[in-house]
């Protein structure tokens, strides 16, 4: 009897180790990816969700660096209160925050998602 082409397709992702259970973790099926619209929404999605949350992270960390520059500057000393280190300030430390922000968030989520786990090389299973 022949084997059917789905059949050996699934024997060989079987012979690779794709969907058994090897120790704690169970080695998921490749994703396959979306095609036309849906992917295209899904970006859009993604996208406008990111600008907006970054919007947001400035306009609060923006909040936060103009009322520390205005307690600093009433305090400290006086190159401080010069116009242009302050509009310098107020541009720069809200970006970079936001930077830091987003570099904080990805390896958080790095660190919590499964393909990390599968992936960490301290992981002996």
């Amino acid at each position: 009897m022949k084997r059917s082409a789905t059949n050996g397709a699934v024997a060989a992702a079987q012979a690779q180790g794709v969907g058994k259970a090897t120790g704690l973790i169970r080695n998921p099926p490749p994703v396959r990816p979306r095609a036309g619209l849906s992917a295209f929404l899904g970006g859009t999605v993604s996208a406008f969700s990111m600008a907006v949350v970054t919007g947001f992270l400035l306009l609060v960390n923006g909040s936060f660096v103009l009322v520390f520059l205005h307690s600093i500057s009433e305090t400290g000393p006086a190159w401080i209160r010069r116009e242009d280190v302050l509009q310098f300030a107020l541009f720069v430390v809200p970006l970079l925050m936001v930077v830091a922000q987003w570099m904080i968030w990805d390896r958080v989520r790095g660190l919590l998602s499964k393909r990390y786990v599968e992936n960490d090389p301290w992981n002996s299973t």
